[in-house]
């Protein structure tokens, strides 16, 4: 686990990948790992946060921003940090579905799709995808992907080559109670259901500042 310090979030930058941090008594420029405006998804500003070492040698910035603190828990912000966390906890029992995890490969290229984790023993396909927001409820997509469409669009065709598909939305605030399938993507995910994707919702939570896999929640199709 990387070294984790606390701060206060302060403010975003110009950058859409910077953010201004208070940490130590020092305002630090801090990395945002995210490709889209957090603050347009949850509210950031006088709000306890974690970052953690930033490992680019020669780099101007020294943290990278990690969590943030709502409601007396943590919830992630470092979205690829995703993948890794559910690749750590494919053993546990709410994972049984998916058979046998021997030989997990991340980033498993398949024709002209990449699985987020691929299980060769099963010959299936996990894709992984996070929602973020402040609600009970929240939405995939948050905001309007057209990647994600393709990336289905892929699986599809897969799942008629006798791959297995499932498809994980991570919740990575804890609080949160469901996920709704946005409009957009109602079709493509229903359609690859029906040829026999798995889809499941859990939240993401942590434990001494650690992320791990929390309960399951609803999908709403």
């Amino acid at each position: 686990m990387y070294e984790v310090k606390e701060g206060i979030y302060l403010q975003g930058a110009k950058h859409r990948f910077m953010c201004e941090i208070l940490i130590e008594g020092k305002v630090e420029k801090c990395y945002v790992p995210s490709s889209c405006k957090l603050e347009k998804l949850i509210s950031l500003t006088g709000e306890p946060v974690l970052v953690t070492p930033v490992k680019k040698k020669n780099s101007e910035l020294r943290y990278s921003l990690y969590a943030v603190k709502k409601r007396r828990s943590w919830i992630l912000l470092n979205l690829s940090e995703a993948n890794t966390v559910v690749g750590e906890n494919l053993n546990k029992k709410c994972f049984g579905f998916l058979g046998s995890t021997k030989n997990m490969v991340y980033e498993k290229q398949i024709e002209n799709y990449k699985s987020d984790i691929f299980l060769p023993e099963e010959k299936l396909m996990v894709e992984i995808k996070t929602v973020l927001t402040e609600e009970e409820q929240g939405f995939f997509p948050g905001i309007k992907s057209e990647r994600a469409k393709k990336q289905l669009e892929a699986i599809d065709k897969l799942l008629d080559k006798e791959y297995k598909a499932c498809l994980l939305l991570m919740a990575l605030n804890p609080s949160t109670k469901r996920i709704a399938i946005s409009d957009e993507l109602k079709d493509s995910v229903q359609a690859a259901i029906d040829k026999g994707m798995v889809c499941k919702g859990f939240v993401i939570k942590f434990r001494n500042r650690k992320p791990t896999v929390g309960d399951e929640i609803e999908i709403v199709i």
